[in-house]
């Protein structure tokens, strides 16, 4: 009996990204599959009374970094070579987020979750920008 994972991202999380890249090791491994459901982070932080973690730790004294370690050690586990900070963070994800739905009735949906996340975490895009989003995609 086949798996499916459900997998819940906002292309502005840098964990989604490395969720991503760990999920595709697994559902190889497993024979699972992805149910990528498309979601605004920051919409869920509203509805919640949550903030984003480097906010709402700002002020506990080493918890910023103390993540920073700990996605270090994640980088390192998972042998992922590609992730750089994007300097557009935080970045307003709405155009990129109703673009994957677009691909979802196309039957693309996984194919644009790893370009949309690889746009953002590895190639530096400014993906609310509607050009950089236009010719990323494109690309």
């Amino acid at each position: 009996m086949s798996k499916t994972v459900d997998f819940y991202l906002d292309f502005s999380s840098q964990n989604a990204y490395f969720s991503h890249k760990a999920l595709s090791g697994i559902l190889e491994r497993t024979g699972a599959t992805a149910n990528y459901i498309p979601c605004l982070l920051g919409g869920i932080f509203k509805a919640t009374g949550n903030q984003a973690p480097m906010m709402a730790y700002a002020g506990i004294k080493g918890k910023n970094e103390y993540s920073m370690l700990e996605t270090q050690r994640f980088i390192a586990k998972h042998s992922i070579t590609n992730f750089t900070m994007n300097p557009y963070f935080p970045v307003n994800t709405v155009m990129i987020q109703r673009a994957a739905l677009a691909a979802e009735q196309d039957g693309k949906l996984a194919e644009f979750i790893t370009a949309g996340l690889a746009c953002m975490w590895e190639d530096n895009k400014k993906m609310d920008d509607a050009d950089v989003f236009v010719a990323a995609i494109t690309e």
